[in-house]
């Protein structure tokens, strides 16, 4: 896991505040199906596949 920058700490936290629960939560969900097909790609250039998890 890679944490975000320290300089764009403030700025993800007002993009956050600004767009509302309903619509952080939807993330994780919006960006499942390209993390996992990025996953699965690298499990086929690799041999090894990774859990997909964000």
């Amino acid at each position: 896991m890679v944490p975000a920058p320290q300089k764009d700490l403030g700025r993800l936290s007002a993009a956050f505040l600004e767009a509302g629960p309903t619509a952080v939560a939807s993330l994780p969900v919006t960006l499942r199906r390209p993390t996992r097909r990025h996953a699965e790609h690298e499990a086929e250039r690799s041999g090894r596949m990774r859990s997909g998890r964000l």
